[in-house]
């Protein structure tokens, strides 16, 4: 009667209020994202998000599934709860109640669950890190991350913002950097929008202070396919890149990644094997939010002393490198 796509997966609800799925195949994804909607019934509503699927029962008991993480997880509702509509975001999604009021639960950490103030809703809708209303009126209402930007023009907003920040900034590509392009590209947009504070690190480094900072975006630390091999061996080759810009400065080096090069019990071989080469001492890393900082691994590794400094996880609080 209903079908639900996301991220990872499609979803159908049935007539019988049953939910059948379409199967994951990527690894790396089976392991991080337990599906499981074989315990299911009655489902009178369904949504799949990004990494989360919420179904609400006919006696008004609100299932989730997907992210194995307790915030997103929704085991007991107590007294249920009303909803005429389910909307499932990246990592959180919405309940509309007859009233036209929002519910929201899940990673709150772009604001994209701060609805308690929204009235009169008709319609609800959930993205990545954003929430949509529709009101009686026809207004649209917006809540969470809307910087998403796609092209160097779209950054405007958020470098000016970064710009007025006090102190040089250095930016690394992460992987919703959709408007990275090639270095002279994005140097040349720098200079003529006067953003003079901030700096590109792409196959290169920085010296700050009595350090050289080097990095990378890096990737999965289970490459499978062939794609993933290719981006994976690409990374590489720049983390060398500018692990030599940075050993010719002759200070330390300390290096950032995006993505971690170890994770829970798994380990990016090819990324980690350079850093240890170089005789890196210090790698920070991002990408990890939420309850999934449980298994960041932070301290030393292998010689490295590996620290998470995603956001969310420091509090939004600068961590002094030294």
């Amino acid at each position: 009667t209903t079908i639900s796509a996301g991220g990872l997966l499609t979803a159908g609800l049935c007539k019988d209020g049953s939910v059948r799925c379409t199967p994951i195949e990527h690894e790396e994804f089976k392991r991080q994202y337990a599906y499981d909607f074989s315990t299911w019934k009655d489902i009178r509503l369904l949504s799949v998000g990004g990494r989360l699927a919420v179904g609400l029962r006919a006696d008004g008991h609100l299932l989730s599934t997907g992210l194995v993480q307790e915030e997103f997880t929704v085991k007991e509702w107590e007294g249920g709860q009303p909803f005429t509509a389910l909307a499932a975001g990246g990592t959180h999604f919405l309940g509309l109640r007859p009233d036209g009021m929002v519910f929201a639960a899940g990673l709150r950490d772009a604001g994209q669950c701060d609805v308690e103030d929204w009235t009169d809703i008709v319609s609800i809708a959930a993205g990545g890190c954003l929430s949509f209303g529709v009101k009686a009126d026809g207004t649209v209402v917006v809540a969470g991350d809307i910087s998403w930007a796609m092209k160097l023009e779209e950054c405007d907003a958020d470098f000016a913002f970064l710009q007025a920040l006090p102190g040089k900034k250095l930016l690394l590509k992460g992987n919703h950097d959709y408007w990275w392009t090639t270095r002279k590209k994005m140097e040349e947009y720098l200079e003529r929008k006067g953003f003079d504070s901030l700096s590109i690190l792409f196959n290169s480094a920085a010296a700050v202070g009595p350090y050289a900072v080097c990095g990378t975006r890096g990737w999965f630390y289970d490459a499978e396919t062939d794609a993933d091999k290719k981006v994976l061996s690409r990374e590489v080759g720049r983390l060398r890149a500018s692990i030599a810009q940075a050993e010719a400065t002759g200070l330390e080096l300390v290096a950032f990644l995006h993505y971690p090069p170890v994770y829970g019990g798994e380990v990016c071989e090819e990324i980690m094997q350079v850093l240890c080469e170089k005789g890196i001492r210090r790698c920070y890393y991002g990408h990890i939010h939420g309850a999934a900082a449980k298994k960041a691994v932070t301290g030393m590794y292998r010689g490295v002393r590996l620290q998470l400094i995603a956001c969310d996880y420091t509090g939004f609080t600068p961590v002094l490198v030294g």
